[in-house]
């Protein structure tokens, strides 16, 4: 038989059809990966990184506690005279009454501060020291030297171990006679040497916070500043029983080598002291040098506007349980009408004993919010991707934070509608924002009995401690956000 030259055989036909269809399935295969199938909504985009859990410390230290007590005349004024009680004395007392609850039970040893750090002594001092002003005789402060003197192994420490805790019991002042060569420090108020000690201690792995707390006082305090410039430097100074604000501060520097163990004895002896402060929040206060500010997973919601809704925009929350993740529908309009706004509130899981720094309005001043984008972590410069922007952050009445955001397509953008994610992170940023109650409690002058309620360079000396690697740029706020075309 014979074919037509025109005519396409039935066998070549077939081939020709499955050749066909093989190129167009591997066009289309193609088109799919470069196309949509890649800019499917993505899952997970990034895992949380906040976690609860316990602070690891490399350092470990003795079943021992060692409680420094500034002896100096300064401190007499804080005694508790006969017929009368102050929140100083009461303090002594409730400190060994505190020591006996803890458990495991601690072997405890005081040691007088004055020209320097003193001998062991037995634990009952501390009810003689609360009762006695004569205990307070020193002419010297040496803080430094009771800084220094933490990381050093004594009493019934084990070999090599410092003790597990270290309270310093102090008005808060350095003040010696001398330079002393081998703390570097000079004659005086020297500060900036104590705050290098203290340092030294962060710098080593240690965990430290302040407690700090106003007592009735009736005595003499010591001018630094007057001593310095060759002045008479008593100046006599008593509280007044009215006035609360006019009570003169003291404070408890205590330290640890296991940052955990920390917070747990400083959360116990803060629920002995509240008591103490006479239900007066501005008499006790607290600043956490290593501690964790938040304990467990951030919480978060959309705050959706009483009035002028966004157009062209969808909110949405997903169900993740560690971390708040939220879905974002922009429509592709606003690549021409513009940016549309829309606001997240979080509520923070303060650690407890945090709400002593400040109040929650204050805490959140000292966060610092950064959005950025994780997900594609190369965009295809091929596809269009929608933008998120930080705009401000505010507290809400209730002192919880407000973050301010806006989305929007970007104009004059070509290729496939694509997904993007973002990561919103809050961190402290203890720089931008002082606490109140240290400004208040602070003087750079203590040469009348005006500023007998102060402490001399107590702002330079805490702040310079706040802003230490361990708390700067802790994060205490997360959320993830995943942002597309409807």
């Amino acid at each position: 038989m014979t074919h037509n030259n025109n005519t396409v055989p039935p066998r070549k036909h077939m081939n020709c059809l499955v050749r066909c269809a093989l190129i167009l399935s591997l066009a289309a295969s193609s088109l799919s990966a470069s196309g949509c199938g890649r800019c499917e909504k993505p899952r997970h985009v990034s895992a949380p990184e906040l976690h609860g859990g316990k602070q690891e410390s490399v350092l470990k230290g003795a079943n021992q506690l060692v409680v420094y007590i500034d002896s100096s005349q300064s401190m007499q004024g804080y005694v508790a005279q006969a017929g009368s009680e102050t929140t100083f004395s009461r303090t002594l007392q409730e400190l060994r009454n505190f020591i006996t609850l803890v458990n495991p039970p601690l072997d405890v040893i005081v040691r007088r501060v004055d020209t320097s750090v003193g001998p062991p002594l037995n634990n009952t001092v501390l009810s003689r020291a609360s009762v006695d002003q004569k205990f307070f005789n020193g002419v010297d402060t040496d803080l430094a030297g009771a800084f220094d003197s933490f990381q050093q192994a004594g009493g019934a420490a084990e070999a090599g171990q410092p003790a597990r805790f270290h309270v310093l019991i102090t008005d808060g002042v350095q003040s010696t006679t001398g330079q002393d060569p081998n703390l570097s420090c000079v004659a005086g108020s020297d500060q900036l040497c104590v705050r290098r000690k203290i340092f030294d201690l962060v710098n080593a792995g240690w965990g430290g916070c302040v407690i700090a707390l106003r007592s009735e006082f009736n005595g003499r305090i010591y001018s630094e500043v007057n001593r310095a410039a060759g002045r008479p430097s008593v100046v006599p100074y008593e509280h007044d029983p009215d006035d609360p604000q006019s009570l003169r501060p003291f404070y408890l520097y205590v330290f640890s080598p296991e940052r955990d163990a920390l917070e747990r004895f400083v959360g116990t002896l803060l629920e002995r002291l509240k008591p103490l402060a006479g239900g007066r929040a501005e008499s006790l206060r607290l600043l956490p040098l290593s501690f964790r500010y938040v304990n467990a997973a951030t919480r978060a919601e959309y705050l959706a506007p009483q009035q002028n809704r966004p157009r062209g925009l969808l909110v949405r929350q997903g169900e993740r349980p560690d971390i708040p993740e939220f879905t974002v529908e922009v429509d592709l309009e606003t690549s021409s009408t513009g940016a549309q706004p829309f606001a997240f509130v979080f509520t923070l899981p303060w650690s407890q004993s945090l709400l002593e720094v400040g109040s929650p309005e204050e805490l959140v001043q000292m966060i610092s919010w950064e959005l950025r984008p994780v997900h594609p972590s190369q965009p295809d410069p091929k596809q269009r991707y929608p933008e998120i922007k930080y705009v401000r952050a505010e507290s809400d009445a209730a002192g919880r934070p407000v973050v301010h955001l806006t989305a929007q397509w970007l104009p004059n953008q070509v290729g496939d509608t694509c997904w993007r994610g973002y990561r919103l992170e809050g961190r402290l940023r203890p720089g931008q924002q002082t606490p109140e109650w240290i400004r208040e409690w602070s003087t750079n002058l203590d040469t009348t009995r005006e500023s007998g309620n102060r402490t001399l360079y107590l702002e330079s000396t805490l702040l310079g401690l706040w802003r230490n690697p361990v708390i700067e740029g802790q994060l205490v706020a997360e959320a993830v956000i995943v942002v597309g075309a409807p």
